[in-house]
């Protein structure tokens, strides 16, 4: 009997919601001006495999995203990431990889913003 009363309650509230209520706040048109400040969202997926000739990195883009480029860092060993490369594609070799390098990757989409650098991947498993 007491869930009767309470979905009833819960019903009587749904059903007298003013669906006609409208924003008093303007909604901001995205311009150009607003859209270079928001940043992509941070490729997903990544992966670094050691190879005798060095490290093949791979990622995958954001389902929500379009960019136009990819920069990929490798984490020295004073802890500084470094900017090695930049690419269109979603794979990178870099042979002055080593094993027990760290790597992140930033996308960079059409107005030049960067997204946050991805979740850093280290080179372990697979080294020989």
């Amino acid at each position: 009997m007491h869930r009767f009363i309470c979905l009833t309650f819960v019903i009587f509230i749904l059903g007298t919601v003013n669906t006609s209520y409208s924003s008093p706040v303007q909604q901001e048109e995205l311009t150009p001006e607003i859209a270079k400040k928001i940043p992509p969202f941070p490729p997903v997926g990544l992966t670094a495999v050691y190879t005798n000739r060095g490290v093949e990195i791979s990622w995958k883009r954001h389902a929500l995203e379009s960019v136009i480029s990819y920069e990929i860092y490798r984490l020295t060993t004073k802890k500084r990431l470094v900017h090695i490369a930049t690419t269109r594609k979603l794979i990178f070799f870099d042979k002055n990889g080593k094993c027990n390098s760290t790597y992140t990757v930033r996308a960079v989409n059409s107005y030049g913003t960067k997204s946050p650098h991805s979740p850093a991947v280290t080179v372990r498993a697979t080294c020989k």
